[in-house]
C-alpha cells in the first residue's frame, strides 16, 4: 500500500493500491493494442477507376481484391501501382492509403491521340496514344483524330510526339490546307498541303520563326513544290513548280 499525502493539514492521507493501478494501466494498454490491431488488420480496397472506357474493371479488381485482409502497415502502394499499370491499356495508376481501413486505387487509361498506318505488311489503321501504344485498330480511317504518317515501331514515341507538337502549333489557316503530317525522326517532321506541296519542317522547335519564313517563301514562290524551313535561317524551295499555288491568309 502507498500513502499519498494530500494538500491541507487536516485531510487524511489517500491510500492507493499499487497492484490496482498496475492492473488498470495494463487494461488500458490492452484496449489500445486491440484497437490498433483491428485498424491495421481490416483493409477495405476501393478501386476508384478514372477514365476507364477501355480498361476492364475486372482486371483491376482481381489485383486489388487480393489485398483484402492484409494489414494496412504491410501494404506496398508502389507494388500495387506497378501491378495495375501492367494491365493492358492502363497508362498509370495511383495507390494511396486512407487510414485506418481504406486503400484507393485511381486508374488512368491510355487515350488515342492520333491515327497511324497499320504498319508493314498490315492493313487498316491503328489508334495510338502519345507513347505510341496501340489503343485500338480499325479497318477504316476514323474521323476526329489527326492522321500521321509515322512508323511508331521504328521511330518511337519521340517521333510521334514531335509530329503531334508540330501539328498542334500550326495556325488554323494552315491546318485547313494540311492533307498529311508525317515524320521519319524527331527532327524529321514534314507535311503535305492540299495542292500537293510538301513542307519540310524539321523538329518541333522554332515554330514561330518557321511560320514567318514559310509565309515569306509562299509570298515569293507560291507555286513551289517543296518548302524547306527546317533551318529557318537558311530556308529553301524546290525548282519544280505546281499548277496550283499555295494561298495563305494575311496575318
Amino acid at each position: 500500500m502507498v500513502r499519498t499525502p494530500t494538500r491541507g493539514s487536516g485531510a487524511p492521507p489517500r491510500v492507493t493500491s499499487s497492484g490496482t493501478a498496475e492492473r488498470f494501466a495494463a487494461r488500458v494498454r490492452s484496449r489500445r493494442r486491440r484497437r490498433w490491431a483491428s485498424a491495421v488488420a481490416a483493409v477495405l480496397v476501393l478501386a476508384g477507376l478514372v477514365c476507364t472506357d477501355r480498361v476492364p474493371e475486372a482486371s483491376v479488381h482481381r489485383l486489388v481484391d487480393a489485398e483484402l485482409g492484409r494489414p494496412m502497415v504491410l501494404l506496398d502502394p508502389g507494388r500495387i501501382s506497378s501491378q495495375v499499370a501492367a494491365v493492358p491499356l492502363v497508362r498509370s495508376a495511383e495507390v494511396t492509403r486512407r487510414w485506418p481501413t481504406t486503400v484507393v486505387v485511381a486508374v488512368h487509361e491510355r487515350v488515342p491521340v492520333a491515327v497511324v498506318p497499320a504498319g508493314e505488311g498490315g492493313s487498316g489503321y491503328r489508334l495510338v496514344d502519345r507513347d505510341g501504344v496501340e489503343v485500338e485498330s480499325m479497318a477504316r480511317r476514323p474521323a476526329g483524330l489527326p492522321f500521321l504518317e509515322v512508323d511508331v515501331a521504328g521511330g518511337g514515341p519521340a517521333t510521334l510526339a514531335a509530329a503531334l507538337d508540330v501539328q498542334a502549333g500550326l495556325p488554323a489557316e494552315l491546318v485547313s490546307q494540311v492533307r498529311t503530317i508525317g515524320a521519319t525522326s524527331p527532327d524529321g517532321v514534314w507535311f503535305t498541303l492540299s495542292n500537293g506541296a510538301k513542307v519540310v519542317w524539321g523538329d518541333s522547335g522554332d515554330g514561330d520563326a518557321k511560320l514567318d519564313v514559310f509565309g515569306d517563301l509562299v509570298g515569293a514562290v507560291p507555286d513551289a513544290a517543296v518548302y524547306d524551313v527546317s533551318a529557318p535561317t537558311a530556308p529553301a524551295t524546290s525548282q519544280r513548280r505546281l499548277r496550283k499555288p499555295v494561298v495563305l491568309a494575311t496575318r
